[in-house]
């Protein structure tokens, strides 16, 4: 029965209008997905770049510790006078006359670090290669650490590297120069 007045309406439309609706939203909620996947992946991936980040410097950390015992190593005036820096001994592990690292062939950055070629430490390892013995120094005096040396006008001059890792893998090579009294 018609009601009058009531035109007849087709829900053809509707049905087309429903299933366009269903596309857009459908389309939505993949690119919301896609963007959600992207912020994932881009901050795990800066998550584990940070992460590598803390170990380089817990490696350079330990580096610079590891250094600074070679030093305090030197500093005792008999250590900067051993005889494996006036000639090449193998029994003197890490200690190396001036171009002896060189004649040997080996690099710090590319070597092997093992006890056949370097000292451990607390926190990695380390070698010294004396440069110059007796190396004359302008002015009256020369400060050395804590210490004055008085009337002493020379130094001698130690190249001291030192290799470090972290928990995961990472190294870090640091190198220094090192100055001791030149006057025995």
């Amino acid at each position: 029965m018609r009601h009058p007045g009531f035109p007849i309406r087709h829900h053809h439309h509707r049905r087309q209008q429903r299933g366009a609706t269903l596309l857009v939203v459908v389309a939505l909620l993949l690119g919301m997905g896609l963007m959600s996947l992207t912020a994932f992946f881009l901050s795990r991936g800066q998550y584990q770049l940070v992460g590598n980040i803390q170990h380089l410097q817990q490696a350079f950390i330990r580096a610079e510790a590891t250094s600074a015992a070679a030093e305090q190593w030197l500093g005792v005036s008999t250590n900067s006078q051993s005889p494996g820096f006036a000639a090449y001994d193998t029994s003197l592990k890490g200690l190396y006359p001036a171009g002896q690292l060189a004649a040997l062939g080996r690099d710090p950055a590319s070597m092997t670090w093992n006890d056949s070629n370097s000292i451990a430490s607390a926190d990695g390892r380390y070698l010294i290669e004396q440069l110059s013995r007796g190396v004359k120094l302008p002015g009256a005096s020369v400060q050395l650490g804590q210490r004055s040396s008085g009337s002493c006008k020379s130094v001698d001059l130690f190249r001291v590297v030192a290799n470090s890792g972290s928990t995961r893998g990472s190294s870090r090579l640091i190198e220094t120069m090192f100055a001791t009294d030149g006057c025995y």
